[in-house]
């Protein structure tokens, strides 16, 4: 008697297959940790601001949205010691520069954009990065 091929099970491990090659094929789809270290590796703790700008500039799909010369970025994120707080909005702010950009999308059932902040020093070097991903409707 042969045994009948269990087709289901192939199906379902197909699938499987190709939503992680979906996922990790595109590294903004990543945790936003690892999105991180993809940024850092781009723009590296200690670089100066006007060569993170020209990687901004270099990269396919990024958009730089705002240029801060007289601030730092306010946190997305929970308090951070050590950091100033805005009094409007009670968030950590991040450096005495700023930049901030777009990096790209993506959409499963609805579109994802990332954003990234680089907190500067007085001296224009980078001091900190955070992602920051938005999901908006269809």
């Amino acid at each position: 008697m042969k045994k009948k091929p269990n087709y289901p099970l192939w199906v379902l491990v197909s699938i499987m297959l190709v939503i992680t090659i979906v996922i990790f094929s595109n590294p903004l789809r990543r945790p936003d940790s690892l999105v991180r270290q993809y940024v850092l590796n781009l723009t590296p703790i200690g670089m100066s601001m006007e060569d993170v700008v020209e990687v901004i500039e270099g990269q396919e799909g990024w958009k730089i949205w705002h240029i801060n010369d007289e601030g730092g970025y306010l946190s997305q994120g929970p308090l951070v010691p050590g950091w100033p707080v805005s009094s409007l909005s009670g968030r950590s702010v991040i450096g005495e520069k700023s930049i901030r950009a777009n990096i790209g999308e993506y959409q499963y059932l609805l579109v994802t954009s990332v954003t990234v902040f680089w907190g500067f020093d007085e001296n224009s070097e980078l001091i900190e990065v955070e992602i920051w991903k938005t999901v908006d409707g269809p």
